[in-house]
């Protein structure tokens, strides 16, 4: 990782030159056509980026005219992009209009209803104000306040309003009672108003750590980890300012540190992220999030840090803390290192080139993929045989159909498909029997996995067993399966460049690393098959599948891989 004070003037330099772009471009319209796209076919790409130029904006032009107050055009940018978003007929994306049962919204609830990105609009707002305050004209901070009062403040102070996320134990609890504590600390004053917005906004950041095991593990992955816990942690900071250290938030939630710790597992393989379910291998953390964590907790600082703009929905709360909170080098990450965490069942273990990630999980959880039992081989920090991680959002991607998807459903993932048979969704399907060891250099991984079948697979029973060796670093994966009646087993691996075959073993590669996958090819029969899908930041990503079919029909079979580095 470069030093911090390069990290900084980075940012200061990156800011700077997407400042003087926007000014270059119009701001993008929110047109009539694009909202009602995702009404009429589930899409919802366009409207969004327009939406997220419109937060970009807003978090650029704060941090330059804050980082450059002598330049009064970023300033004068600022204000002209408040306007246009105070302007806007709603803060919420078109995706998010619904009700607490997850029903269709009435439309004249449209204009003050809440969801992440209306929240967050609201601290983007109020912390800009802040940040820039007696230099704002005072229209603007009026607009300001009175945007945040009307759109977000007095839904939330109706009990009648009723939100799902204030139940529902994911990164929404955090982000939305976070912002909305935020807004409220830094633009109301003390007294009843301000004492009811927190004490609804304490229910769900109870809520939200609920959804996290003794291992503190985020189970919707690394990139939800620096949103949820980002924004609980910003939030936390306010309050505990604004109490003059009586509220501290870390203190209270017992779960705070150990989630805090929980975040450079995401980070085994020293590069590209640990990325089941929902999230990117290339998600990397918030420099100024995790330098307050290591302050605040000890918690270790990964060895990546992303940039301010790599954020492509401008959370402006993280960015801020990215500059102001950046202040120290990180310390170095360790050689060699292996972890259970029970409750999120991974298995993660590193020494020299290999790092490996295996899971046994549950085909049930927010976020989640049918992958229970799936692996991710890295090589020198890159994930050759790799987990897809998260696709398109459209509204198909979640409804009934999720499931379809390649990278959701278990054909995208490093498990077997038994009798022409993949795993199924739902809170049953789950790993079973699990048995690990960590403590000596054979590093192993066990688990029962026919309950994650559906019945058509007539699997009677399936353990899988991962060894990391660490002597002469190489992982062994044992599948032993057995049927009710005679049947075939099919091996999937994924990656991400095209998989090269040769006698007995494939040759899995990625950005210059390899590993090598040995089998038997008197047992299986090597297939090639290439596919794509639509990522969650709307590129089309070309996959490789190595599908290692059984030559014989049986009722019983073991087989053997053995995969080792370049």
């Amino acid at each position: 990782m470069q030093g911090t004070v390069s990290y900084v003037d980075r940012q200061r330099t990156l800011l700077s030159e997407r400042a003087k772009q926007y000014l270059a471009q119009s701001v993008p319209r929110l047109t009539f056509e694009d909202f009602t796209a995702y009404g009429k076919n589930g899409k919802r790409a366009d409207y969004d980026a327009h939406y997220y130029d419109r937060r970009g904006r807003l978090m650029v032009f704060a941090l330059m005219a804050w980082l450059e107050p002598e330049n009064e055009t970023w300033l004068s940018a600022f204000c002209d992009i408040v306007w246009d978003i105070c302007a806007e007929p709603f803060w919420c994306i078109p995706a998010h209009f619904y009700d607490e049962k997850r029903a269709p919204l009435d439309f004249g609830l449209y204009a003050n209803h809440l969801d992440l990105f209306s929240c967050e609009t609201a601290f983007a707002l109020a912390e800009a104000d802040a940040l820039l305050a007696e230099r704002l004209p005072e229209m603007i901070r009026r607009q300001i306040r009175l945007s945040v009062q009307r759109r977000v403040f007095d839904t939330w102070l109706n009990d009648k309003r009723r939100f799902f996320f204030e139940k529902y134990p994911n990164n929404w609890a955090s982000v939305c009672a976070g912002s909305i504590g935020g807004a409220a600390l830094y633009l109301l004053p003390d007294g009843q108003e301000l004492h009811r917005i927190l004490h609804r906004c304490m229910a769900c950041i109870d809520v939200y750590f609920s959804s996290f095991g003794a291992d503190g593990v985020c189970l919707e992955g690394a990139g939800y980890f620096s949103y949820g816990f980002g924004f609980f942690t910003c939030f936390a900071d306010l309050l505990n300012k604004r109490s003059h250290g009586q509220i501290d938030l870390f203190v209270l939630q017992e779960k705070a540190k150990v989630v805090a710790m929980s975040q450079h597992w995401f980070y085994i393989s020293g590069r590209t992220a640990v990325n089941f379910a929902d999230t990117r291998e290339d998600v990397k953390c918030r420099m100024g999030i995790s330098q307050h964590l290591l302050d605040k907790t000890g918690a270790p600082i990964p060895s990546v840090a992303e940039d301010v703009l790599d954020d492509t929905c401008y959370r402006f709360c993280l960015a801020v803390r990215d500059l102001a909170w950046t202040h120290h080098e990180s310390p170095a990450s360790q050689t060699s290192e292996a972890v259970w965490l029970e409750q999120a069942q991974w298995f993660l273990s590193r020494h020299d080139s290999l790092a490996l990630a295996a899971k046994g999980g549950c085909n049930g959880q927010s976020h989640g993929h049918n992958d229970c039992g799936s692996l991710i081989v890295f090589a020198n920090g890159e994930s050759c045989i790799c987990d897809p991680g998260a696709g398109q959002y459209t509204a198909a991607y979640f409804s009934p159909k999720r499931y379809e998807f390649l990278t959701t459903g278990a054909r995208g993932h490093n498990v077997p498909i038994i009798n022409d048979t993949f795993q199924t969704f739902g809170p049953t399907f789950c790993a079973r029997e699990l048995e690990v060891e960590t403590d000596t250099p054979v590093r192993a991984f066990s688990a029962e996995l026919s309950a994650c079948y559906p019945p058509q697979a007539n699997v009677r029973r399936f353990v899988r067993r991962i060894v990391h060796n660490t002597g002469n670093d190489s992982i062994t994966l044992e599948d032993t399966v057995m049927l009710n009646a005679a049947g075939f087993c099919c091996e999937n691996f994924c990656g991400r460049e095209e998989i090269v075959l040769k006698p007995g073993e494939a040759v899995f590669s990625r950005k210059g690393q390899q590993v090598r996958l040995c089998y038997d090819e008197e047992l299986l029969k090597a297939e090639i098959i290439q596919d794509s899908y639509i990522d969650i930041d709307n590129r089309n990503c070309p996959v490789w599948f190595l599908r290692l079919h059984s030559r014989n029909e049986a009722a019983s079979h073991t087989i053997r891989i053995e995969i080792t580095g370049k």
